[in-house]
């Protein structure tokens, strides 16, 4: 009997579990689409990222809830039967029939079992005749369900209509966008500054740490335009604060200097930092500390050397106190014609002083470096950041500008008019008076209509209008420029000798003239297409390798653009 009360019942069951989901979806249904309702408004006053998403994901939540309640939710048997019990008005019919027939039921000794069987047999006569659909009609509340109602409509035209927080959140992308990009050419350098192995590890810890800082930075970087520039121009200042702006006159001297060694050691190649010069000066000067030595500098070579020395040395003072006075300090030996340990002892300290040197060298092309990639990341920073509010500001300058524009044109045609009033040819004093009145009333510009003390003068004339000169200036063309100065370099000049009678008792001395003489071909003057490549790398090679401000590196650009043959 209690198996066949339990099969009567699951058709209840499933109708009961059926109208127990409609009915949590109708209370509850609403609740979810407001909040996705109120993700979509809020987003509309704060740039919210993901917004749709976020709300779409608070709807398919509570779907999923709801679908995984309704799949795993169960009722027990004795639960429909109290149900079925309760809305059939069967007086626990259903509930005392399970409670009897249950398999480990214990039925008290006071009750008949004819009883018993007789309350099961009606239990499943009623049982019986229960028709779910008709006994468990689902229960809506309409209030709740028009709410839903509207909430879904509110998410359907907030959808549709336009957001205006979709270009600030765009803007964000592209900012976030434009960091990371940053970043990644920041970690590139940082690379190729931890592979140069002429920066003293120190500095060269120090360096990669703040590099290292900053593309971390950027790369958390939200989309914030303020944040990322905060955090570029405190990386710019502790830079700037590190950096020599004597370093470039240093590094020029130096470079004359190098090409001076390489012309006196006949060699093609000359030395590209300093490190690269003490090896050259070693190999230079160290000869002539051996008089014996057939590659030891004549005395002739020896004071262009002691020159070129001092020379520097008083350039690189301002910078490098030591390397000067190393420099200077071998000069003074070489003009002594000193030789042996004095002379080595000399060569051995400039040469550490020039390797000191280098070390700085290269530590300021890597802060220039990475001044230059910060203002890069600046300018790709600030050009991204284009805000509503800007563009709004932008507009009103425009038309601020335009209605100056035309307060200016209207001056401009007052000027003209009272120009024209006081050109014509004036009678007498009394004439000289209404000229000057006309014209500084009208034109309101100095001297407009001034007058003169002669009694009349003669008509006005002249070629060409404002804005339309008869003969206005030649623009530039670098097919006028046939040949070009450029400075000397090494293998230019004639030897030129001067004959004599030997007598025995002189000294042979050679001067080299660098400048040709009157008349001559000047080497000095060389086709402009030969050289322009030549400057044009070393202006590439100097804004790599030194600090320049970017504004000044584009009209750098733009100079050698214009003059390329």
């Amino acid at each position: 009997m209690y198996d066949q009360l339990v099969l009567e019942l699951k058709p209840l069951a499933r109708r009961l579990r059926w109208r127990t989901s409609i009915e949590l979806l109708t209370r509850t249904a609403w609740l979810a689409l407001a909040a996705a309702a109120l993700v979509l408004v809020v987003a509309r006053f704060v740039p919210l990222e993901n917004y749709s998403r976020i709300a779409a994901s608070i709807v398919v939540l509570y779907f999923g809830a709801w679908l995984g309640y309704s799949a795993l939710h169960r009722l027990t048997s004795f639960h429909v039967a109290r149900r079925a019990d309760d809305e059939l008005a069967l007086r626990d019919r259903l509930a005392t029939a399970l409670q009897f027939t249950k398999p480990d039921a214990s039925i008290h000794a006071g009750i008949h079992p004819d009883l018993v069987a007789r309350q099961v047999e009606d239990a499943l006569y009623h049982a019986q005749r229960i028709e779910p659909r008709e006994a468990f009609p689902p229960r809506v509340e309409r209030r709740r369900v028009a709410a839903a109602l509207v909430a879904a409509l509110a998410i359907a035209a907030l959808l549709l209509i336009p957001n205006p927080m979709d270009a600030v959140i765009a803007e964000r992308r592209g900012i976030a966008k434009t960091a990371q990009e940053q970043a990644k050419k920041l970690e590139e350098l940082a690379k190729t500054i931890q592979e140069n192995q002429k920066l003293n590890p120190q500095d060269k810890e120090q360096l990669l740490k703040k590099l290292r800082e900053l593309a971390a930075q950027l790369k958390a970087n939200p989309g914030d335009a303020k944040k990322a520039l905060a955090d570029v121009a405190k990386f710019q200042d502790v830079l700037r604060a590190s950096l020599d702006v004597n370093q470039a006159s240093q590094a020029a001297a130096l470079d004359a200097l190098a090409q001076q060694m390489a012309a006196l050691a006949k060699q093609s190649d000359t030395p590209q930092d300093a490190d690269e010069l003490a090896k050259l000066l070693e190999q230079l000067v160290g000869s002539s500390s051996e008089p014996t030595d057939p590659n030891a500098l004549s005395s002739a070579e020896r004071a262009a050397l002691a020159q070129a020395l001092q020379q520097t040395a008083s350039q690189v003072a301002a910078s490098d106190p030591n390397l000067a006075s190393a420099l200077s300090e071998l000069a003074q030996q070489l003009s002594q014609n000193a030789s042996g340990e004095a002379l080595q002892n000399a060569v051995n300290q400039a040469s550490n002083a020039l390797q000191n040197a280098a070390q700085q060298q290269a530590l300021q092309q890597a802060l220039a470096q990475s001044l230059n990639q910060a203002d890069a990341t600046q300018r790709a920073v600030s050009q991204a950041s284009q805000t509503s509010g800007r563009q709004t500001s932008n507009n009103q300058g425009q038309g601020n500008q335009g209605q100056g524009n035309q307060g200016q044109q209207g001056n401009q045609g007052n000027q003209g008019q009272g120009q024209g009033q006081g050109q014509g040819p004036s009678q007498g004093q009394g004439n000289q008076g209404q000229g000057q009145g006309q014209g500084q009333g009208q034109g309101n510009q100095l001297g407009g209509g001034g007058g003169t003390n002669a009694s009349s003068l003669p008509p006005g004339s002249g070629m060409g209008k404002a804005g339309d000169p008869t003969q206005p200036n030649k623009s530039f063309n670098t097919d006028d420029a046939n040949t070009v100065y450029s400075p000397f370099q090494v293998g230019q000049g004639q030897q030129e000798n001067v004959n004599g009678q030997d007598s025995g008792n002189g000294q042979t001395t050679t001067q080299q003239n660098k400048s040709p003489l009157p008349g001559a071909n000047n080497s000095a003057l060389v086709p402009y297409s030969q050289v322009y490549q030549q400057y044009s790398a070393i202006a590439g090679q100097a804004m790599e390798n030194a600090y320049i401000p970017a504004g000044l590196k584009d009209y750098v650009k733009q100079y050698f653009s214009a003059l390329e043959p």
